[in-house]
């Protein structure tokens, strides 16, 4: 776990490397509303932050049992990759990448 000054730098310095989890049942795709900046209180997919030396496959097992309870029986297709910007993030007037 990265201290909190040192997360902040990172986030002011650099883009973030994430995962977003879609999870398909029928023709519905699971939403969760973000309770965090940024995007708070907009409905958004399941995800979370790759951790250094992680690989994705693993980042994306921790992901799915630390925000949804579940162990993933295959690894999910990749759909690919998707910039997303915001004027806010954790960390007062600090942007998000």
């Amino acid at each position: 776990m990265l201290d909190d000054q040192i997360f902040k730098t990172i986030v002011d310095s650099a883009p973030l490397v994430f995962i977003d989890i879609l999870i398909k049942k029928g023709n519905k795709i699971l939403l969760g509303k973000r309770i965090n900046k940024p995007a708070q209180g907009y409905f958004f997919s399941i995800g979370g932050r790759i951790n250094k030396n992680e690989a994705i496959d693993n980042a994306m097992g921790r992901i799915a049992r630390n925000e949804l309870n579940i162990e993933l029986k295959t690894i999910p297709k990749f759909i690919g990759v998707f910039e997303h910007f915001y004027d806010d993030s954790i960390n007062e007037s600090v942007s998000t990448h």
